[in-house]
This record gives structure tokens, C-alpha cells and sequence, in this order.
């Protein structure tokens, strides 16, 4: 295992979720696993939990990572100056998921 991706469902009947990906294993960083795995969180979120809106909350230092969900298509919704963090915010819409899924050769299954 290189890392980990999660959706946390922050306000439940919302349909909005909190998604992290963290890639451990520094010599996997840089290979675009990172983008492959949030990009099938992502389609797992809308196709099987109904998500609706995505957040990524991201410590400013971090930015690389900033500028992936920027690639994805998230935008600032907030910034904490005591965290010093930033929260991405993004709306799901057919062109959205029309475009995610464009940019994996992969698909969401389930048995």
C-alpha cells in the first residue's frame, strides 16, 4: 500500500463529502496514483453515495496537492488562517462527471 483516499460524509441528507488522499510512500509521489485514486473516489462518491458537493480541506504547504483539485476542478471556498488550511469546494454536474470519467481508463464495479 502507497497511501490511502477517503470520503468523509459531513452533512449527512446533504449529499456533501470531505475527500483526503494521502500518498505515503514518497517514492509512488509524482506517478499520478494520487490523481487515479481521487478521480475513482470521486465517480464512487456520485455513482454510489449520491454525493452532491466535494470538499478538500488542504494545509497550505501543501501545494501540490492544491493544485490537483484545482486540475479537478475544485475552487476556494474558505480559508483558515488558525488551521492553515484551505477548503476546495466543488458542485457535481453531468459535464464534471462526464470529464472524470474521461480521465481514467478504469471503471467503478460492484459485485
Amino acid at each position: 500500500m502507497i497511501g490511502d483516499t477517503n470520503i468523509f460524509i459531513t452533512e449527512k441528507g446533504l449529499g456533501v463529502g470531505e475527500i483526503e488522499i494521502m500518498i505515503a510512500e514518497e517514492s509512488a509521489r509524482g506517478k499520478k496514483f494520487g490523481w487515479e485514486a481521487v478521480i475513482l473516489m470521486l465517480l464512487y462518491g456520485i455513482q454510489h453515495i449520491n454525493l452532491k458537493i466535494f470538499e478538500a480541506k488542504i494545509s497550505l504547504s501543501n501545494n501540490i496537492s492544491i493544485k490537483m483539485f484545482q486540475k479537478l476542478g475544485f475552487q476556494e471556498k474558505s480559508l483558515s488562517e488558525v488551521f492553515q488550511e484551505v477548503t476546495l469546494e466543488k458542485v457535481v454536474n453531468e459535464e464534471w462527471m462526464k470529464w472524470l470519467n474521461e480521465q481514467t481508463q478504469y471503471e467503478i464495479q460492484t459485485c
